[in-house]
């Protein structure tokens, strides 16, 4: 061992008599073999530099914000790709039909949202959304063309209807959904509060004809029997949003206009609001 190291194989022993209060003092070795052990062996050393770089792992990871996972869905031209860049860019930005997802992180405040475009096209987007509702995700932005709503009502309730099963069969009711009626600067445009009640009544029907409806039914892929194939088991079939058990908002917004053209309530900024509170 080192000489510095050597001296901690040596001990001072002192011994005073009770009666006389004569002192002694003397030099004890302690036993080398243990101390030599102690100073060479490298275990406790590894130990503790693997328990300290596990607790800062640990601590690491608590600490960095998690990042959620947020849908934005909606039948084809609904405006979901503008709305996406919109939110990434700040900026009105032209775009095309798209064939493929996007997807781009969006920080709010302190958390971080993983915002992820869907396309509209139906032969792309169901399989799409089923895989990505197979993960965890914190919520559904379901855009709807409030400008002609009523033209492709169908359709529009036929996804959003697929939507909330998926959500249900797939053991998601915890994340939120946001049906945000788009295009709010057209002035053929419904409000939210005219599209929900028709919501409601086309949903019912599709809620009834899955009840009455025989055996096991696909629904976007997924095989489901009964009570999975519809959003709600009242006897007559009739739905409402507010008996559902996944959490549902309405919101109006448009993101083509910007706060100084449109009211400000009808932009993006309840949107925003929403994903920050997802």
């Amino acid at each position: 061992l080192p000489e510095s190291l050597r001296i901690l194989r040596y001990v001072l022993v002192a011994l005073k008599s009770v009666i006389t209060g004569h002192r002694q003092f003397w030099i004890r070795e302690r036993n080398a073999e243990k101390v030599e052990v102690f100073l060479l062996d490298p275990q406790p050393v590894l130990t503790i530099l693997l328990t300290t770089g596990l607790v800062l792992y640990v601590i690491r990871r608590l600490s960095t914000p998690k990042e959620k996972i947020v849908l934005l869905c909606g039948v084809s031209s609904s405006g979901k790709t503008v709305a996406f860049l919109r939110l990434m860019t700040g900026m009105f930005l032209p775009t095309v039909t798209s064939a493929s997802t996007n997807e781009g992180v969006l920080q709010l405040g302190t958390s971080f949202v993983r915002l992820v475009d869907i396309p509209g096209a139906e032969e792309l987007r169901k399989m799409i959304i089923l895989e990505k509702l197979k993960k965890s995700v914190s919520g559904v932005i379901f855009m709807i063309d409030s400008s002609t709503y009523y033209k492709e009502s169908k359709e529009v309730s036929e996804l959003l209807f697929e939507v909330l099963c998926l959500l249900k069969s797939l053991k998601a009711k915890s994340a939120k959904v946001l049906i945000a009626c788009n295009k709010q600067d057209l002035l053929s445009a419904k409000t939210s509060s005219s599209l929900k009640p028709s919501l409601e009544k086309e949903l019912s029907v599709l809620n009834k004809t899955q009840m009455f409806a025989l055996g096991s039914t696909t629904i976007t892929g997924v095989e489901s029997r009964d009570s999975n194939a519809r959003l709600l088991d009242n006897p007559n079939g009739q739905f409402s949003f507010d008996s559902l058990q996944i959490h549902v908002d309405f919101c109006d917004c448009s993101s083509k206009t910007s706060a100084t053209v449109l009211k400000e309530e009808t932009t993006l900024r309840f949107v925003k609001q929403w994903l920050s509170a997802v």
